[in-house]
């Protein structure tokens, strides 16, 4: 073992533990983005009858089930995630909906427990700033790909799509030096550097993963809350996001919340219109094969 693998260890199981957290409300508050985004994806992508898919880090299976639903009965897909929580709501809606030839499975993306070529597609919805070892993840990807095989991700293109840099601003300007630290700890625990990953970037570290003919492109979708405390119970709802402001609610000042709640409610009056707030999200978009 190597002096890095217990710090990547580390950071997994503190992604796992973040999302564990979230897993009951992601992406079913508000406008689901992630749903938007996974239909997208599949939209884009067009999995022919009859495929093998896998979606990585599947969460609530914003990808998972449009596919199955495109697919019907006639394929198989199956969705791996490293939060067994994630697994576990995923596995009931499942079975709620009556799905056969889909599952959900607790997996780490570096280590998959698949033969090679095993799938015709292997899709992922914003989870690659998650992976420690993101050329070793897109490598395990491109193994358990067959001949001819695509795959297809979704990235934030930065955060101010959510407002994380307005809201990592304000926690600087106002948090005492002592819980400022215990935050920015949080925050960078999952990763080991900078979350949002540009396209000179992501083109490079899926070449040199062995994958050919790689695109990147954006797409950008706008979505409108009816109030501030929907856009408030979103930006809860995402699970690094629910992490870090549980930090600031076992503070003793239950001030620091109240202040920043104001804040989110006047920084929104800017996107306000007739039907509600608007916000746009934009998502970078990456396709890949292999021969």
């Amino acid at each position: 073992m190597t002096d890095i693998e217990p710090l990547n260890e580390e950071r997994k199981r503190s992604v796992a533990a973040v999302f564990d957290s979230g897993a009951s409300t992601y992406d079913r508050v508000g406008s689901r983005f992630f749903s938007h985004f996974g239909q997208r994806l599949v939209e884009i992508v067009q999995p022919k009858e009859g495929s093998r898919v896998l979606d990585v880090a599947t969460g609530r299976g914003a990808i998972l089930f449009p596919v199955v639903k495109r697919l019907g009965n006639n394929g198989y897909v199956i969705g791996i995630d490293i939060s067994p929580a994630m697994v576990k709501e995923t596995t009931y809606e499942i079975t709620q909906l009556g799905f056969t030839n889909v599952e959900a499975s607790i997996m780490d993306v570096e280590d998959m427990h698949f033969p090679d070529g095993s799938f015709d597609y292997v899709l992922c919805g914003f989870g690659l700033a998650f992976f420690p070892q993101l050329g070793r993840a897109l490598s395990e990807c491109r193994r358990v790909l067959s001949s001819g095989g695509r795959f297809a991700a979704t990235c934030f293109v930065d955060g101010e799509n959510l407002g994380f840099p307005w809201v990592r601003s304000w926690l600087s300007a106002n948090l005492p030096p002592q819980i400022l630290q215990k935050v920015i700890s949080q925050i960078a625990k999952p990763r080991l550097a900078d979350p949002w990953l540009k396209t000179p970037e992501l083109k490079s570290v899926i070449s040199e993963a062995g994958f050919k003919d790689v695109e990147v492109f954006s797409e950008e979708a706008e979505f409108v809350f009816d109030s501030v405390e929907e856009w408030w119970a979103m930006l809860n709802s995402i699970p690094p996001v629910r992490a870090m402001l549980g930090i600031l609610e076992k503070e003793e000042d239950p001030k620091i919340m109240e202040r920043l709640k104001a804040d989110a409610a006047e920084r929104l009056k800017n996107h306000r219109q007739e039907d509600g707030y608007h916000h746009s999200i934009t998502a970078l978009v990456v396709q890949a094969e292999v021969d």
